[in-house]
């Protein structure tokens, strides 16, 4: 999974005492159930990569760094609150570790949730589909050097 990550603001003591404040807001938003099933974010507002956000004074937050905050303690700087679940809205405090961007990235892939962008969808991608198979179609790689179909 790419995480789509907030910049890493921390809280001031003055958030960190309107905490307990908003807790009853916080929870409204989240669908509780027992502490091994997921707690999904049900408020309106999400990012792009499905985790909830939620605002608390004039910042936002992730909805699971905010759940993490409250039952495990301060996120420390460079650190990301990762999912052992892999499920973007999740909120059960039970479901959250802390890690690294890198740390992140490796369970990623170690539980194969990376998809790599292949082909004209990659933004680096110099050729369509339609070119490459025209190319593979028309050329001879068996008596043609590669060289030659570089400079062509």
């Amino acid at each position: 999974m790419i995480m789509e990550t907030m910049p890493e603001i921390p809280l001031t003591e003055n958030h960190k005492q309107n905490l307990m404040c908003v807790l009853p807001r916080f929870v409204a938003k989240m669908k509780m159930g027992s502490a091994d099933e997921c707690w999904p974010w049900i408020g309106n507002s999400r990012n792009k990569g499905g985790y909830g956000c939620f605002v608390l004074g004039s910042k936002k937050i992730m909805s699971h760094r905010l759940s993490y905050l409250l039952h495990h303690g301060e996120v420390p700087f460079g650190k990301v609150v990762c999912h052992h679940c892999d499920n973007p809205p999740c909120c059960n405090p039970d479901h959250l570790f802390l890690g690294t961007k890198k740390t992140n990235a490796e369970d990623m892939m170690k539980k194969g949730r990376h998809k790599p962008i292949r082909g004209e969808e990659n933004a680096l991608a110099k050729l369509t589909e339609e070119e490459v198979y025209e190319i593979r179609r028309a050329y001879d790689f068996r008596t043609k050097p590669t060289i030659q179909l570089a400079k062509e």
